[in-house]
């Protein structure tokens, strides 16, 4: 149970399936279903995507190159 727990802050963190996989020895399967399963329902995914984009937005800004 603790390593749900886990897996959901790191998922919330912005980590990615992979990264989860590897942080609490899981299969990449078994960490992008925990990422569907508990943070699709709470908004946090999507959450997340917009945060990346403004991110992105906010560094090609900086760069000078167009988004």
């Amino acid at each position: 149970m603790l390593n749900l727990w886990v897996a959901t802050l790191l998922a919330e963190a912005g980590a990615t399936a992979p990264e989860i996989a590897e942080a609490i020895t899981w299969t990449v399967d078994k960490a992008q279903k925990v990422i569907d399963l508990y943070l699709a329902r709470r908004g946090v995914l999507a959450a997340n995507a917009i945060q990346k984009l403004e991110n992105y937005r906010d560094e090609a800004a900086k760069s000078g190159t167009p988004s």
